[in-house]
């Protein structure tokens, strides 16, 4: 892996973005916390009735599916690298080399980033699983699973700012830059792709809200297809 530098972030362009981000945290924080918490019947009933604590069990099993057998898994790792085509990113080795070199760097700190969230979220006993929306519209499930970045459950059933998904966040993609070497440091690199990495959660929260219908809309295209046939 070469550490060649192509071009590095100026310090104020850096923590502008990152105000962005937390700008954005402030204003949408509140609405999604609504919608988030927005089950009617399900609100209570899920503290009182339904929810329930994650086991042991359950969160390494959680832990092992969310990082390295989902189909979210491969997506996050993946396109959070999408950034590195900025100009703002090491130079890797060309050809077949190169490739396996930036998709290994960036599974590792998405791997990283999902065990500081499991770790954490047990020590605060913090909830890492999602939830779907009982809630109704298009824009109110949306912003329900972009909440879901945000905030979570804990062991009684309340809603919490998800400190621990975003530690891992940030933390995987600032530890990411010990092997880049240079001037990718964790203030500045690691920032910027973790800010990347926390819309393509959300977008991930997204795809997984409406993945029902998803799989719906799959299915009668291809029972259509065998039909024409």
């Amino acid at each position: 892996m070469k550490g060649k530098i192509v071009k590095f972030p100026r310090l104020i362009y850096t923590w502008s973005r990152l105000g962005a981000c937390w700008l954005m945290f402030f204003i949408l924080g509140p609405a999604a916390t609504r919608v988030f918490a927005q089950q009617p019947e399900p609100a209570a009933s899920l503290r009182e009735a339904l929810y329930s604590p994650m086991t042991k069990q359950e969160r390494w099993k959680d832990y092992e599916r969310q990082n390295f057998e989902s189909y979210g898994a491969f997506f996050q790792a993946l396109f959070t690298g999408l950034g590195d085509y900025s100009g703002n990113a090491p130079k890797w080795d060309s050809g077949m080399a190169g490739v396996s070199e930036h998709v290994g760097s960036e599974f590792a700190s998405f791997t990283i980033a999902g065990t500081i969230h499991s770790s954490l979220a047990a020590t605060l006993h913090q909830d890492t699983r999602y939830f779907h929306c009982s809630c109704r519209g298009g824009f109110h499930r949306t912003l329900h699973a972009v909440g879901r970045t945000l905030f979570t459950y804990g062991d009684n059933g309340h809603i919490y700012p998800d400190v621990s998904g975003l530690a891992g966040i940030y933390g995987g993609s600032m530890l990411t830059t010990e092997w880049y070497g240079g001037k990718y440091t964790a203030t500045g690199y690691g920032v910027r792709q973790a800010n990347i990495a926390v819309g393509i959660t959300s977008a991930v929260y997204v795809i997984r809200e409406f993945s029902p219908e998803i799989r719906q809309a799959i299915r009668r295209r291809k029972s259509g297809v065998i039909s024409e046939r």
